[in-house]
């Protein structure tokens, strides 16, 4: 249920990152890529997340840090919105304008 999701503020604010443990744990999670394990997930742009999350650089680090921050945080969810809603119209103008060159006549 989405109320039971965890979000990755959840454990930072949770001090997870803190934790040499979990952070291995997320980089054995990367095994996701793989497209035979990508193709099953529901929220595939969790990929993106791990990847930043199990950076063991400078990147990771300061995302690590900066999504304990409420603003931070807002404008990572809005971003995913954007993504999200941007995604989804391409990609219904791609297939209404597949179905209009296939001849479908349910498509005008």
């Amino acid at each position: 249920s989405p109320r039971h999701r965890c979000r990755p503020q959840d454990l930072a604010q949770r001090r997870y990152f803190d934790n040499p443990a979990f952070t291995n744990f997320l980089v054995y999670l990367r095994y996701w890529k793989k497209p035979e394990y990508a193709r099953l997930l529901q929220y595939p742009q969790c990929l993106a997340f791990l990847d930043v999350i199990s950076d063991p650089g400078m990147a990771g680090r300061r995302f690590r840090e900066e999504i304990e921050r409420p603003d931070f945080t807002d404008f990572v969810n809005s971003q995913c919105f954007n993504h999200w809603q941007h995604s989804r119209t391409a990609r219904m103008r791609e297939l209404s304008e597949s179905a209009k060159s296939n001849g479908d006549p349910g498509q005008h």
